[in-house]
């Protein structure tokens, strides 16, 4: 099997990439100079809402995180690596590479005249950006925002296909999807609120 010279590069790159990315943790790269502040204050909080919910959400304001304890619940309850900071940063730095994986596949199944590895180099932009690599890298929660924004985006897309149309089930399934992952957006990471508001507008107007 002969292998076109322009995606064998691709794949170089691609593979470039991801190595760099897996470098970076081991190497513990902190590129945006924010990672050190995580034992300060997200890892306090996660191991506080471990302990005592209640106590942690009454106090959650003297914690000097100032953005919805979302990611913080969900860490804590859901992740089962959270009792160790090592395998904590390190489950957190896999999930950040899944997403990129993610928004290659919604890429694709939105853009399916592109082939596969183009969206997947587009997507792998993400393990290059600084602010990305330094949240993967020390566990820190803003990545999480980035992922329900994409899943919520491809929702958008199959809501718009149909929107002049009486909706079937799939449609009102796409559209609860949505609210639900553009919320989970909007609590993961407060700087998507333009999310929910850009897609009322979208109703508004059509």
């Amino acid at each position: 099997m002969i292998i076109n010279k322009t995606v064998l590069l691709k794949l170089i790159v691609i593979c470039l990439i991801f190595v760099s990315f897996f470098l970076g943790y081991f190497l513990r790269e902190n590129a945006v100079g924010g990672g050190n502040e995580f034992y300060d204050m997200e890892w306090p909080i996660i191991q506080s809402l471990k302990k005592d919910f209640l106590f942690t959400i009454n106090n959650y304001g003297l914690m000097r995180d100032y953005t919805m304890p979302f990611m913080y619940i969900m860490q804590a309850y859901l992740n089962p690596f959270s009792n160790h900071v090592t395998n904590f940063q390190l489950s957190n730095t896999i999930i950040s590479f899944i997403i990129v994986l993610i928004f290659a596949i919604v890429l694709k199944r939105k853009f399916l005249h592109i082939n596969f590895i183009d969206n997947l180099l587009l997507a792998s932009v993400l393990l290059i950006l600084p602010f990305f690599r330094t949240s993967a890298f020390w566990g820190k929660q803003e990545n999480y925002g980035w992922l329900f924004l994409i899943i919520a985006f491809y929702f958008f897309s199959e809501i718009r296909k149909n929107i002049s149309k009486k909706p079937s089930n799939t449609d009102i399934l796409n559209v609860i999807f949505f609210c639900l992952t553009s919320a989970c957006a909007l609590y993961a990471r407060q700087a998507l609120f333009f999310l929910p508001i850009s897609y009322l507008l979208y109703l508004f107007f059509n």
